[in-house]
């Protein structure tokens, strides 16, 4: 429960601090005073968004709500453990802070330790729930209306593990589909990356070749010109008259005579028969070149032919939509082809995997029927038990004529998953695929998932759950949303949450103005059932009505002090009674008010007092 509330500078409030206890507390004030301001001041500690204008007190600069929970149970700690609190928490009382200064700027803090805002609406949502016009009109929904009636019947559980169930058979048949779609694709890749494999093969490309003979073609291209230039290289070295290595070897012969007489000459001639010998190795290098080209006529003709075998090659393997294959690339697209033929690839019959793919289907699709009728029976159980006891409080709150349902229709249904039912609809690859279906999320397609969609259109269970209600006897019944008014809706949605009281895991209710559109006759019946509620939860109610906040064990009073200061206090004995002569008749407090507010607390099992003060007459009552 919320044992203590403490504001600083929020909107209209300096500093107050509230501290509460189990059961019920009402919070009343006049017209302008800002009742509504404490339950803003909570909203804000648990993470609603807010703007510094509308949230920080004028001339502050900062607001600041703190509030200390007390949570008993330990299943729950362990949850708020998961959702944000400190992960070593296991004491009962968790503090939750949070400010927002005038620049905008915002902490929070759980247990001590800091937190985003987000934290705070998580922890904040599983220990208060706000009950406001908003959310009066949302119980309208169905998937409101489901949660409640789940909730009644303890079945949160079952639907997480029926929802669970759901997401996992969605993914084993988007799994099977895949593999179907991909079959042929498959197939069609298996073949031509054979086909692909025993041309390479064919061909055996090395690294490296192709760039080999484009450089042999280049050179045997120019074989002519390369004949020419060694015969002439050939001839001026040693076959013409005054060749250069006949030149040099009597040069070197000349000069050898003088030699022993010029150290010089002698070095003259050295490097002449050096040079020599070096002309005469170039001849025979051309001499020997020579004779290789007049060996090898028909290479270049070899060569074309293996470079138009790369080329052709190269051409076949280019796929649409793909890059074309170079001729360069062969070698390596033969070695990675070669590759992917080891092991490590699912290599099975795409039919074993298809039917095992069916057989896990068929398992998980019975597992669920299993799941969403143990769920339906409940459902159908807590429909009756709530239908009884909401009925029973909507004859407490003057709605006696009026009837509440819990319509459950079963959704229609497809076939039953079996394997053999799911390879004759979706399986075999070779069969033509059925023509296409609308899934259940909108999408178009068939096969596994469309059938999965077919027997299961939803992941909340197998029946869909409206609230009908007819406000008055005779009356056809309608949805809840439709028919009902506003006061009615709050008055349903309170009786809901008195069937609720026991079976609700959330400690503290807010309820923002539950009375509204009703009159004084039917606040006695209003307080009464929110007295209840408060027995098994926390209750904190704002309200106009004196005979609602009769009932309350404690009441908070909003005063607003010097035109532009609210305050918040609780009032006890005389100022209690006051307080409730205030709401019946106003200013001024009248004797005939103060007994009205005296049996209106009587009414409400609170001892018959009379003070001594108002016994006497108070200053200012008059009769």
């Amino acid at each position: 429960m919320l044992v203590e509330l403490s504001v600083r500078d929020f909107v209209l409030i300096e500093h107050a601090t509230l501290e509460l206890g189990p059961g019920l507390t009402v919070v009343s004030g006049g017209t302008g005073d800002g009742k509504t301001l404490l339950l803003r001041s909570l909203r804000f500690l648990l993470g609603e968004r807010a703007v510094p204008d509308r949230t920080v007190r004028a001339g502050a600069g900062m607001a600041l709500v703190e509030g200390l929970f007390r949570v008993e149970s330990a299943p729950l700690r362990e949850e708020l453990r998961g959702l944000g609190a400190p992960d070593d928490w296991d004491e009962p009382d968790l503090v939750l802070s949070r400010s927002l200064d005038a620049q905008g700027r915002g902490r929070a803090r759980i247990g001590g330790r800091l937190a985003t805002a987000g934290d705070l609406r998580s922890v904040g949502g599983r220990l208060v729930d706000f009950l406001s016009q908003h959310e009066y009109q949302s119980l309208a929904s169905p998937e409101r209306q489901r949660r409640t009636l789940d909730r009644l019947g303890s079945l949160d559980a079952l639907r997480s593990r029926f929802a669970e169930g759901f997401a996992a058979l969605r993914a084993a048949a988007r799994a099977r589909d895949a593999l179907s779609r991909e079959s042929e694709g498959a197939r069609e890749r298996d073949a031509l990356r054979r086909s692909e494999l025993e041309a390479l093969r064919a061909l055996s490309p090395e690294p490296g070749e192709h760039e080999d003979l484009l450089r042999a073609r280049e050179r045997l291209a120019s074989l002519d010109a390369i004949g020419r230039a060694l015969d002439a290289g050939h001839d001026r070295l040693t076959e013409r008259e005054g060749a250069a290595l006949d030149l040099v070897q009597a040069t070197a012969r000349d000069l050898a005579v003088h030699a022993p007489h010029s150290p010089a000459i002698a070095r003259v001639v050295e490097t002449l028969t050096r040079a020599a010998a070096e002309l005469s190795d170039a001849a025979s290098e051309v001499a020997r070149e020579q004779d290789r080209l007049e060996l090898d006529p028909s290479r270049l003709d070899e060569v074309e032919e293996r470079l138009d075998a790369f080329r052709s090659l190269a051409r076949r393997l280019g796929r649409p939509g793909e890059r074309p294959a170079e001729p360069g690339e062969l070698a390596s697209r033969w070695q990675a082809l070669e590759a992917s033929q080891g092991p490590g690839a699912d290599d099975r019959p795409l039919e074993a995997r298809l039917a095992e793919l069916d057989r896990d289907l068929a398992e998980r699709a019975t597992a669920l029927d299993s799941l969403g009728d143990e769920l339906s029976r409940g459902r159908r159980a807590a429909a009756k038990a709530l239908e009884r006891s909401v009925q029973q409080t909507l004859r407490q709150l003057a709605l006696g004529g009026a009837r509440l349902t819990a319509s459950l229709r079963e959704v229609e249904r497809g076939p039953s998953l079996s394997a053999p039912a799911i390879a004759a609809a979706w399986g075999d690859l070779r069969r033509p695929r059925p023509p296409a279906a609308s899934s259940a999320d909108g999408g178009e397609g068939a096969g596994a998932e469309a059938a999965v969609a077919s027997r299961f259109p939803s992941s909340s269970g197998l029946e869909r759950l409206e609230l009908q209600f007819a406000a008055t006897k005779g009356a056809a019944l309608l949805p809840l949303g439709a028919v009902a008014s506003g006061g009615e809706l709050a008055r349903v949605c309170l009786a809901l949450k008195r069937a609720l009281a026991e079976a609700d895991d959330v400690p503290v209710l807010v309820f923002d103005e539950v009375d509204q559109n009703t009159g004084g006759r039917l606040g006695a019946a209003i307080g009464r059932t929110l007295a209840s509620i408060g027995r098994a939860r926390q209750v904190l109610a704002v309200t106009h009505l004196p005979s609602v906040a009769a009932f309350a064990p404690r009441h908070v009073l909003v005063e607003k002090r010097g035109g532009a200061r609210t305050t918040l206090r609780e009032v006890r004995g005389d100022e209690r009674l006051h307080e409730l002569a205030l709401m019946i008749r106003g200013e001024p407090v009248s004797r005939v008010a103060l007994e009205q507010a005296r049996e209106l607390l009587s009414l409400a099992g609170h001892p018959r007092r009379r003070s001594k003060k108002h016994a006497r007459g108070r200053a200012g009552a008059t009769a």
